[in-house]
């Protein structure tokens, strides 16, 4: 912590939020643990919520606090309207947003706000579901000129 006149000390703000999906809990132990060992303070909602504070008014203050702002990317991230809500108080304040990906998500999603989890993957244009063959990567796609079979 840094010196202050009257050999108080002040306290040392979090220099990292980390927002997450507890399905990745384990993953983001790990990650806190390397910044620990590289000297950078990170916040994470594990460290308890002061008796009386709503959880809310914790997570977005202290995500204020801090300087960057860490997203663990997933498909349970993505899903989550907590961690949604998170990313947008941290843009709203202008924080370095810095995303980690964990496990892959469907990319095409992401923009549109649209889960990666339901609905199932559809053609954008008829709506229908698409099959496992339909999902091959690349080939059909290309080939399909980005639609689906049934609606070329």
């Amino acid at each position: 912590m840094p010196a202050v006149p009257g050999d108080q000390q002040l306290p040392r703000s979090e220099e990292v939020f980390i927002s997450y999906s507890r399905k990745d809990k384990e993953f983001v132990r790990r990650l806190d643990e390397e910044l620990r060992r590289r000297d950078r303070e990170a916040w994470v909602d594990w460290e308890g919520i002061p008796p009386g504070d709503t959880w809310e008014k914790t997570i977005y203050g202290a995500i204020e606090a801090s300087h960057t702002f860490i997203f663990v990317l997933t498909p349970d991230s993505i899903a989550s309207e907590v961690c949604g809500r998170e990313i947008a108080h941290a843009a709203a304040n202008n924080k370095r947003l810095v995303p980690i990906v964990h496990r892959d998500v469907a990319a095409d999603r992401v923009p549109r706000g649209e889960s990666i989890v339901r609905p199932r993957s559809h053609c954008r244009s008829c709506g229908r579901l698409l099959t496992v063959v339909d999902l091959l990567p690349v080939a059909g796609y290309l080939l399909r000129r980005g639609r689906c079979a049934h609606t070329l």
